[in-house]
């Protein structure tokens, strides 16, 4: 069973609770994925406008990992799939460093 959520305004966040034997349901379609993509993209742009991205992956797992000066201290990525499109956060003290919290 897949449940739609609300994501505070930036489109739908798709909570998929499985087991072995069911089948996905509700699945997003490759386009609301990169709707999602584009937007967290634009939130990151809009929210740290001095960050770089930089690319990085292939045909099977892309990925786009943001960062201050040095591509090496990630500060958070987005990483779009077939099913889901995952944002996430860990260069914690970069962003202190740049008083952010």
């Amino acid at each position: 069973m897949a449940f739609v959520k609300p994501l505070n305004g930036i489109g739908y966040g798709y909570v998929q609770a499985t087991s072995h034997n069911s089948r996905r349901v509700n699945s997003p379609s490759a386009q609301e994925i990169q709707n999602i993509s584009l937007r967290l993209q634009k939130i990151i742009r809009d929210i740290l406008p001095e960050v770089d991205e930089n690319v990085s992956g292939g045909k099977k797992m892309v990925m786009a990992l943001y960062s201050f000066d040095n591509p090496n201290i990630v500060i958070c990525g987005i990483q779009p799939t077939e099913t889901m499109c995952k944002l996430f956060f860990h260069g914690w003290e970069a962003l202190k460093n740049k008083d952010l919290r």
